[in-house]
């Protein structure tokens, strides 16, 4: 009964003000940018927090390496076999395209690594970024 019950449930969205107050905090955080876009690719592009964690470059940059207009995400960065096409809004291409300059050339060279690094660690993980964004972003875990 439970795993019918678990099935059934709705993730929470933030309101339009929890995210204004959550943008103001971060911009007092140290990686503003970073968790910024992080943000923005919960309650704009509706990813989930284990989505984020497996996103790279080559997700998000055309043959070219520019940014692209949509996330490509593919099923291993995914939940299942759930990769997808996601548009980019403007806001949200708008602070991946800041977020890419603030990221090292070396980073962002080898298309194949993490969009996002965490500052003890070269990778993301889902359960850091799950814990890390917990409270703060409340990012999609399901």
């Amino acid at each position: 009964m439970s795993a019918l019950m678990s099935l059934t449930k709705q993730a929470k969205t933030l309101t339009k003000l929890q995210i204004k107050l959550i943008t103001g905090l971060i911009q007092q955080t140290r990686y503003r940018v970073r968790n910024q876009a992080i943000l923005l690719l919960s309650v704009r592009a509706g990813l989930r927090a284990k989505e984020i964690a497996g996103l790279t470059w080559e997700m998000v940059t055309d043959a070219d390496g520019q940014l692209s207009s949509a996330i490509h995400l593919r099923d291993v960065a995914s939940k299942g076999r759930s990769g997808r096409i996601i548009p980019l809004n403007r806001e949200l291409r708008g602070v991946l395209k800041r977020h890419c300059h603030v990221s090292t050339y070396a980073a962002r060279k080898c298309m194949a690594s993490p969009c996002f690094t965490l500052q003890q660690s070269r990778h993301s993980t889902y359960s850091s970024l799950q814990f890390g964004t917990g409270a703060m972003f409340c990012a999609r875990s399901d």
